[in-house]
């Protein structure tokens, strides 16, 4: 890398490095609302119009913090990117970087395994829609 590249180079990994933290805690906020929530609903002696208020609160946030978290994964994509042609533009004798992280052919095949976070987290990203849904709208028959 020439100049300032390194520099930059680091800046990038230093921004996706912080959105990756917030994206774990975005998601860890998700998890301790269902933790908190889920016995209240499910399990307590609360009466049906706080049930139902829970019940509500927990579809917003599980359409806000998800949206919060995909639009985390643009910008880490859009820094990997960034990160993948400065490693480009360090050439060594073949023409390849000298050291390839980001612009490895194998980067996106890791990151999009089988049981990857991501996949994992959408599944039960969706589980939780579904149930609050569907608790607010038994709440919901039985309050109105």
């Amino acid at each position: 890398m020439r100049g300032a590249e390194a520099n930059i180079y680091s800046a990038l990994a230093t921004l996706q490095n912080g959105q990756i933290q917030s994206n774990w805690s975005r998601g860890n906020l998700h998890f301790i609302f269902h933790t908190i929530a889920l016995p209240l609903v499910i399990g307590s002696t609360l009466d049906n119009k706080s049930k139902f208020g829970i019940s509500v609160v927990g579809i917003a946030l599980a359409v806000i913090i998800p949206f919060f978290i995909l639009r985390g994964r643009q910008r880490m994509r859009y820094y990997y990117s960034k990160l993948a042609e400065l490693e480009r533009l360090d050439l060594g004798t073949d023409n390849d970087p000298r050291v390839s992280v980001f612009s490895d052919r194998n980067f996106e095949e890791q990151r999009s395994f089988l049981f990857s976070t991501k996949k994992l987290w959408f599944a039960i990203w969706a589980i939780s829609l579904v149930f609050w849904t569907a608790t607010t709208i038994w709440y919901g028959i039985h309050i109105f």
